[in-house]
């Protein structure tokens, strides 16, 4: 029985220290990639950011009662420095983002900024959103596509509507999945 109690605080501890260690090399990515750092800085960010949404909440969600030390207070910065990547890595971080929604719920903060940047860079880039999105399987393109409509205001959602306007003339029946996520969406309340 102590064997089995030493056992598990040693691979907490060592889960703790992979964190930080994780943690910390992001953190110093990001601080390099905001003075300017080169591609491979940027390559390196995109390689070790979360890659599912798993990881992603883990990362970056907010868990008071846990006491869990991850990078919700920062994520902003983490979010926004992936986005500013896209403008060099359009195609790897709309695949990551892309990755990382699969699944996802809504939420504040980190899942909320993550969830409009992706929208938005799909509003940008709609030409890397749709061949990157026409090699997802169809049962994780529903959730992503549920996840990007999960908002509690579609009044004021302008990148959703302008995404509609652009896939009812280019995708029609993506159009319809998305229209139809929408409408879904607005019915119910969070």
């Amino acid at each position: 029985m102590k064997y089995l109690l030493l056992l598990s605080i040693l691979l907490s501890v060592s889960t703790l220290a992979q964190d930080k260690t994780y943690f910390d090399r992001l953190n110093l990515l990001r601080s390099e990639i905001s003075d300017g750092a080169k591609e491979n800085f940027q390559l390196e960010y995109i390689s070790i950011f979360p890659n599912n949404f798993k990881n992603f909440t883990k990362t970056f969600g907010y868990f008071p009662k846990r006491k869990v030390k991850n990078l919700y207070h920062n994520s902003h910065e983490h979010i926004s420095t992936l986005v500013g990547i896209s403008k060099k890595q359009p195609k790897k971080v709309m695949e990551l983002m892309l990755n990382i929604a699969v699944d996802g719920t809504w939420d504040a903060d980190a899942v909320s900024h993550l969830q409009h940047s992706l929208v938005k860079l799909i509003k940008d880039r709609m030409d890397i959103f749709l061949s990157s999105f026409s090699i997802i399987k169809k049962d994780k393109q529903n959730t992503i596509i549920r996840f990007l409509a999960d908002v509690e205001n579609h009044y004021v959602y302008d990148d959703y509507k302008a995404i509609l306007k652009m896939l009812k003339k280019q995708n029609k029946s993506l159009y319809d999945e998305f229209l139809t996520a929408k409408n879904k969406r607005m019915k119910h309340k969070h």
